[in-house]
């Protein structure tokens, strides 16, 4: 999302709108702020578990809690709804929903969190105003790289439990968890490359979470770099599509290094660094993708798809097993044909990054896999063409 700025005064709020680029925020500045919280006798802005959109008003929720920046709802309330409608339109205002509190509709790119609240902890991530813990991890996510006794308080809880509420206080400053963990909201970032890059505030707003905690600044220096559907793929195709960039390796990446190829994959190696490449040197210790001996202990990711044997016939991009883009340009916009010299496979070609219906937030009913036999609702088989003839 961005979005160019049209600058106004208090006593013209009512009046003020934002102009757009593709896919930014719009509409009236009360659509998403509130003066003093009140109109016609009642509380405009609602926030925390229950608040969301129902019909054109946000309600339920907290009614009286603080909210920064005069909103009329934080992360979580500005961004669901009580009905099964994935997109909601407020004048020309358009609001991507991510949580749905009937079953959503038409789930966008990243999925919903209605089924870890309908289905469980397996279902998606379990976020702060909308799931508590997840019951099986005791905090730590699964694939959390071995710290040191002590030492993970460090990066607490944005790179271990994003359901702390925000706000709180930690050694190194105050929590900036949650949906903050992995978005640094910039609403109003002025950037219009078709690219969407710092100037933008990052793709879907992907910055660096660690930088935002420390320094308490909202322009970060990384960011997720790609091109960005302008309906967040409520309306999906091979031709109609999100281009996520990718990177390959990731050695050492995330020991500091943050999101330092514009990657999506990078995102999630913060948490789940054991899934990924080689970490700071120790893939040989059991941590990445392969042993000591050089065999595959984990599914690849963040690595080149081959273009023989069992993959020849991966080549056309398929929206179900979503594949990334080495050093994604405007040509690159809703691309089609697959090249092996680019394209990788990343965390989200086999899941979705909010939720899902089907266990471990795939993409797809694993369980429904069944080699030698044709299923073109199983992503494996878009990779691996030869395994189900």
């Amino acid at each position: 999302m961005k979005a160019t700025q049209t600058y106004c005064f208090a006593v013209l709020f009512l009046f003020c709108s934002f102009s757009i680029s593709t896919a930014a925020v719009t509409g009236d500045c009360v659509n998403c702020h509130t003066m003093h919280n009140s109109q016609d006798g009642s509380a405009v802005a609602h926030s925390g578990i229950g608040a969301g959109w129902n019909g054109g008003e946000i309600s339920g929720g907290d009614s009286t809690a603080s909210q920064g920046n005069l909103l009329v709802a934080g992360c979580v309330g500005c961004h669901s709804n009580v009905g099964s409608d994935t997109i909601v339109t407020i004048g020309t205002t358009k609001v991507p929903i991510v949580y749905n509190q009937a079953e959503p509709s038409l789930p966008l790119a990243g999925g919903n969190f209605y089924w870890v609240e309908a289905s469980g902890d397996a279902y998606g991530h379990n976020v702060a105003g909308i799931s508590s813990a997840d019951g099986a991890f005791a905090g730590k996510p699964p694939g959390t790289l071995a710290f040191n006794p002590g030492e993970g308080l460090l990066c607490s809880p944005c790179h271990f439990d994003l359901s702390v509420p925000q706000g709180t206080g930690w050694t190194w400053g105050t929590n900036n968890g949650g949906c903050e963990a992995c978005h640094v909201p910039r609403h109003h970032a002025n950037g219009d490359n078709p690219v969407v890059g710092q100037a933008e505030g990052w793709y879907r707003f992907l910055g660096s979470a660690m930088y935002r905690a420390s320094n308490n600044e909202m322009v970060t220096p990384t960011g997720v770099v790609g091109i960005e559907d302008d309906d967040w793929e409520q309306t999906v195709s091979a031709a109609d599509h999100n281009v996520y960039q990718g990177a390959v390796g990731y050695a050492g990446a995330g020991a500091g290094g943050g999101i330092v190829d514009g990657a999506i994959g990078q995102i999630c190696i913060g948490c789940h660094g054991q899934f990924h490449h080689s970490y700071a040197g120790t893939a040989n210790t059991g941590s990445g993708m392969m042993d000591a001996s050089g065999a595959w202990i984990r599914h690849p990711a963040d690595v080149l798809i081959p273009g023989t044997g069992e993959y020849a016939d991966f080549n056309t991009y398929d929206p179900l097993t979503p594949v990334g883009v080495l050093n994604v340009s405007a040509g690159d916009a809703n691309f089609q044909a697959i090249d092996n010299s680019r394209n990788v496979v990343n965390c989200i070609s086999c899941h979705r990054a909010h939720g899902s219906p089907n266990p471990d937030m795939l993409r797809w009913d694993y369980n429904n896999c069944q080699t030698g036999t044709a299923n073109v609702e199983c992503g494996c088989f878009s990779c691996h063409t030869a395994k189900d003839q």
